[in-house]
């Protein structure tokens, strides 16, 4: 029985082996193995779906809505769009009075990152861009800084700290912390409207049609071997079982 068990741990553990060795060979180095830092966004909308996630994306949706203000600035306020993947919180007197003013009205609107500057220092977005407008009404006039900073929160498909800020055609880096448990979430301060982007220095996840093929290949190569191999260690054992049956009989 020990011999019979011993067998059968060697073909499982032979079978583990060539799986591995195999996975590692078809792996490329401008590919992700699964589970290597990244994490499916199950529930991530995104403006530009990767093309695994495409079936099933939501397109996220922009927000308009419009916030007092008095002659001591604008009122508190809390905006998120209708997903939650960005929120932003600002204080009362955040938006700075003007004459004649009497709101601000806020637009923000998910972005796809393909159609904006690249991201610097050799990174790549993460998610959706937001672009951040406030104006005030009735004059017009854009709002262009804070009074009072606020402080933003953006929902994130893949591990990353990166956050970056243009108003213009230039990035500017802002200061995020990553939020747990999921760390799927950065926070910082919203300090100006703006074009907002996270973005991560994971290598992008790839998948091609040729390597779907030769995954499923090598499952059935390896389903195949594995087979072979228990069956060879249950018939091993069957052979050295029938002297010791055979004398017992006796």
């Amino acid at each position: 029985m020990q011999r019979r068990t011993s067998l059968i741990a060697i073909a499982v553990v032979g079978t583990y082996l060539v799986a591995v060795a195999a996975t590692a060979a078809l792996r490329g180095d401008h590919t992700r193995p699964l589970y290597d830092g990244f994490v499916p966004p199950s529930s991530y909308h995104f403006v530009e779906p990767p093309s695994f996630f495409a079936a099933g994306n939501v397109e996220p949706q922009p927000l308009s809505t419009t916030i007092k203000l008095g002659p001591s600035g604008s009122d508190a306020a809390g905006i998120a769009t209708p997903d939650g993947q960005f929120v932003v919180d600002l204080a009362a007197g955040a938006i700075a009075a003007t004459n004649g003013d009497t709101s601000v009205a806020v637009q923000i609107t998910p972005l796809a990152p393909s159609h904006l500057p690249a991201v610097p220092d050799a990174l790549r977005p993460n998610g959706n861009a937001y672009r951040v407008d406030m104006t005030y009404r009735p004059s017009g006039e854009p709002v262009r800084a804070f009074a009072v900073p606020g402080t933003l929160l953006i929902e994130i498909p893949e591990l990353g700290n990166h956050l970056f800020l243009s108003d213009a055609d230039a990035w500017t880096a802002v200061a995020s912390q990553v939020l747990p448990p999921r760390q799927l979430s950065l926070t910082a301060t919203f300090g100006a409207p703006g074009t907002y982007l996270a973005a991560t220095s994971l290598p992008e996840l790839t998948s091609s049609p040729s390597s779907s093929h030769s995954a499923l290949i090598l499952g059935i190569g390896v389903a195949a071997l594995a087979l072979l191999m228990f069956g060879a260690a249950l018939l091993l054992v069957r052979r050295r079982g029938r002297p010791a049956n055979s004398r017992a009989e006796r």
